[in-house]
This record gives structure tokens, C-alpha cells and sequence, in this order.
């Protein structure tokens, strides 16, 4: 007759879903950089050769606007019904035009700057750069970007603002560099600046932004935190909510508000990147799909018709993610 024994130290390990390869890498384009849903589609800028490129629900990328002006990276986004897109390292605004599916320029260049992240905010089209830490606005009809903030530090540090986000009647973004540590800022539209609503200490970066349950969430480069700030809070300090991330997951790259939870992809390692975690909305990341095809970065995510989606880097892929 055989013996129990009560085994000590098993460590549980349990993915909850899995990432589905939809779509193969479009020629070069081995980085995609940004994605929006637009009428019913799936758009990607690139940060290969600056392409727009369209999924309709097929089994390949469609080219729809080929590079422009030598411009390597588009970082797209949907303003008054059309695709707009700006462009690194010059800075340029540029239009898609849906008939002859070709780019056209709105707002000329930026002296030495960057367009990193888009936003939307009371009507206007907002553009951050690097880096200098710039925030530029634009209104259609203009045929210039309008700058209303300088750089946010007092060092003359590079200065990258990650991502824009608009939120209850305030314009966010993640940043870093200047005089350290991850930040999270709002743009004061009275005095045309960046007040810095909260910052970590340390060496870290912040890489993704995201508003959900009445609270804004930054997404850490180098340790994969995700830092908590409360709007009306008067001290500049986060909340951490989730620690560091293991095995090489050292970036959450993007994040996202996906069928009532906050998710979170990675990137950085070769072996272990490119992964998908569920925060449990305590104190924890829960891992909900693991890396596939050998991808390093998750650089951005959509929700197109209740299924998220993911845009990849190092292999230029579309990802969906399938909970099991």
C-alpha cells in the first residue's frame, strides 16, 4: 500500500491565455510601433521605414502609405475622422488621404525634434517630442504646430515624453529623463508648462500610461512596476501596485484597459519578452500569455470588437491574445 508525502516549495506557475499569431511580419518592417482601430480596421505605423499599414480582417498586411520624406517612424492616431500621423526625427504632422492612400503634410517640421507619443485633448491634436521634452498643439486648418509647453526639467537633459493621455478634463504624460526617475506631468494650459504630478526617485523610466478606475497608471522601463497616482493628490509620489517583474520582463511597454481589467505587455529580453500580464488590481502582475515566435516588445495594443490585439517588435507581427 503506498505512503503520502506532503511535498514543501512547488512553485505554482500558470498562464491563464496565449498570444495567436494573426498576421507575419510586412517585408521589412520588423517594428510595429504604434495601432489604432479605425472604421472597423486595424492601422499600424511603423518604426522601420515609417509605413501605414492596414488589417481588414485578412491574412496579410495591407501597404496603405509607403515612408515619407525619409521619415523612419510614424506614431499614428485617429483626429476628426482621419488618420493623422507624427513623425521621427523631424517632426513633421502629416494626413492620410483615404482616396489616394498617400500622406500629405499639415505642420511643417520641428527644429531637431521628434514626434514619440500623440494625444487628443479638448478638440485639439497635441504632439510630444524628444528631446527636449516639447508639447506641441494643432488644430485643423493650421499649418503649424503651436508649442505649448518647453521641456519640464531644469537640467538640460534629454527629456522623452513616452505617452499622451487625456482623462477628466486633463492632458497626462508618461516621461522620463531630465534630472531623473519616471514622471508622470500635466500639461497647466494656463501657463503654458508641465507641472509634475508625481516621480520616482531611481533610474527608472516611464514607458506606458494608462487612466483606469478613476486613477492614472504608469508602466516601468528597466524594473516592469506599475506605479499608481490619484488626480488631486498634493504630494509628487507614486503608489507602487505591482513590483518588479522576473525573468528579463524588465518593461511594460504598453498598457491597456481590456474587458474591465488593466493589462500590461513587456518587453526587453530576447528569451523573455514580449509577454502579457494581468494586473489583479491589488498588488500583483498575473501572467495571462507568454512570448511567441522569439518577438521581444510588445510596443502598443488595440481592442477591436471585444479581442486584444498586439503590434510586435523585432518581427513586425500581429498578436491575439486568446484566454483560455
Amino acid at each position: 500500500m503506498g505512503v503520502w508525502k506532503r511535498v514543501r516549495n512547488i512553485k505554482r506557475y500558470y498562464v491563464s491565455g496565449a498570444w495567436e499569431t494573426i498576421l507575419p511580419q510586412y517585408e521589412d518592417q520588423t517594428k510595429i510601433w504604434k495601432m489604432i482601430e479605425f472604421d472597423s480596421k486595424i492601422y499600424a505605423g511603423t518604426r522601420s521605414a515609417g509605413k501605414l499599414l492596414e488589417w481588414n480582417g485578412g491574412d496579410t498586411w495591407t501597404l496603405k502609405a509607403g515612408t515619407y520624406a525619409g521619415q523612419p517612424e510614424i506614431n499614428i492616431i485617429e483626429f476628426d475622422s482621419k488618420i493623422y500621423a507624427g513623425t521621427s526625427p523631424t517632426g513633421l504632422l502629416l494626413e492620410w488621404n483615404t482616396t489616394g492612400e498617400t500622406w500629405s503634410t499639415v505642420a511643417g517640421q520641428l527644429s531637431a525634434q521628434g514626434v514619440r507619443c500623440m494625444g487628443v485633448h479638448g478638440g485639439s491634436l497635441y504632439g510630444g517630442t524628444n528631446p527636449d521634452g516639447m508639447l506641441f498643439k494643432w488644430d485643423v486648418g493650421s499649418t503649424e504646430w503651436t508649442m505649448v509647453a518647453d521641456g519640464f526639467s531644469t537640467t538640460t537633459s534629454t527629456e522623452y515624453l513616452e505617452e499622451l493621455v487625456s482623462y477628466d478634463g486633463t492632458l497626462y504624460c508618461a516621461a522620463w529623463g531630465g534630472d531623473g526617475g519616471a514622471k508622470l506631468l500635466e500639461h497647466n494650459s494656463t501657463g503654458a508648462s508641465w507641472t509634475i504630478d508625481a516621480t520616482t526617485t531611481d533610474a527608472s523610466w516611464a514607458t506606458s500610461l494608462a487612466a483606469y478606475n478613476s486613477n492614472m497608471y504608469i508602466g516601468t522601463y528597466s524594473d516592469g512596476r506599475l506605479l499608481e497616482w490619484t488626480p488631486g493628490t498634493t504630494t509628487q509620489v507614486f503608489t507602487q501596485k505591482a513590483g518588479s517583474l522576473v525573468e528579463g520582463n524588465h518593461s511594460i511597454q504598453s498598457l491597456i484597459e481590456f474587458d474591465g481589467s488593466l493589462y500590461g505587455g513587456t518587453g526587453w529580453n530576447d528569451t523573455q519578452g514580449a509577454k502579457l500580464f494581468k494586473w489583479n488590481d491589488v498588488d500583483t502582475w498575473v501572467q495571462a500569455a507568454d512570448q511567441v515566435n522569439g518577438n521581444r516588445y510588445i510596443w502598443d495594443m488595440v481592442d477591436l470588437n471585444g479581442v486584444l490585439y498586439a503590434g510586435t517588435g523585432e518581427k513586425g507581427q500581429l498578436l491575439k491574445f486568446v484566454d483560455r
